[in-house]
């Protein structure tokens, strides 16, 4: 089996640290003081140009206050994301999206609509997922709506929760891949893999000041899973 690494990156200099560590694809995002935002036009641009064997995704989200998104909102996304499906037809373009309800159930129809605008690019629901009030219902309801993956923790904060994300797979079934996250770094990540039984995993991979990206920690990833023969 092979573990597929994606960077979330957010400017030029973390694209190209990523790359040259060995990163199989990109979260392309600004802001990650508030949880990542809609990155400009110019930076993705700047990710394909570079584009890993598996492609760039753009993050989709208006705004850091939590995970509820206005009914304008999603429509400026769904714009946005349709704009950027026929700027660059050509490239490995997905999306990442995401909205929850006030009473913390999943928003159905911001889901419907961000499926149709992103057409047949890859779609994956963001780490709101870990906000909703039943976690295991809202990924099994997104496997049916059509979404490629969920990036999640397990629906346990900002650690890795194995038993988590291993509950998430069994209710995404083969349906839907489960992007799992939380602190993954080079001592950690054969561990959370092979227990949560992911195919995919999501990271920073920050330098030792917690800023920026570090290539040797992504390459330090790369190798600890080709080494468990996962690579």
């Amino acid at each position: 089996m092979t573990v597929l690494i994606e960077l979330c990156v957010d400017s030029e200099e973390a694209i190209d640290a990523a790359l040259e560590g060995g990163a199989d694809r990109l979260e392309v995002c600004v802001d990650l003081a508030v949880g990542g935002l809609t990155p400009p036009s110019a930076l993705v641009e700047y990710a394909l140009a570079a584009a890993p064997r598996a492609g760039v995704h753009a993050l989709m989200r208006s705004s850091g206050d939590g995970f509820v998104v206005p009914p304008d909102q999603v429509r400026d996304l769904c714009e946005r994301m349709a704009t950027w499906r026929h700027e660059w037809p050509e490239h490995r373009l997905g999306f990442v999206v995401g909205a929850v309800r006030r009473d913390g159930e999943l928003d159905e129809d911001a889901a419907r609509a961000f499926r149709d605008a992103a057409g047949e690019a890859p779609l994956t629901f963001h780490r709101g997922i870990d906000s909703t009030r039943d976690p295991l219902a809202a990924t099994r309801t997104l496997a049916t709506l059509g979404f490629d993956r969920v990036l999640t923790t397990g629906a346990a904060g900002s650690v890795a929760d194995v038993a988590g994300l291993a509950a998430m797979g069994a209710a995404a079934g083969e349906r839907m891949t489960i992007l799992g996250s939380g602190g993954v770094r080079a001592h950690s990540v054969v561990d959370i893999v092979t227990r949560a039984g992911l195919r995919e995993v999501h990271m920073r991979a920050p330098r030792a000041d917690g800023s920026g990206t570090d290539a040797a920690e992504v390459a330090a990833i790369v190798a600890a899973l080709a080494d468990a023969g996962l690579r």
